[in-house]
C-alpha cells in the first residue's frame, strides 16, 4: 500500500487533531475538516 494511502487511511479512522502545511489540495480536502489560508500582505517582500 503506498504510503500516502496509508496516511489517509489512519487520518480517516482515527480523526487525531494536528495542524499541517499542504500543498497538495486533494490531500488537504480529504484531511482537514476546517482551512486557514495565509497569505502576505501586498507590497510584502519575502524574508531573507
Amino acid at each position: 500500500m503506498d504510503s500516502r494511502m496509508q496516511i489517509e487511511r489512519l487520518l480517516t479512522e482515527f480523526q487525531p487533531t494536528m495542524v499541517f502545511v499542504e500543498h497538495d489540495a486533494a490531500f488537504a480536502d480529504m484531511a482537514a475538516t476546517r482551512t486557514l489560508t495565509l497569505s502576505a500582505p501586498s507590497g510584502a517582500c519575502p524574508s531573507q
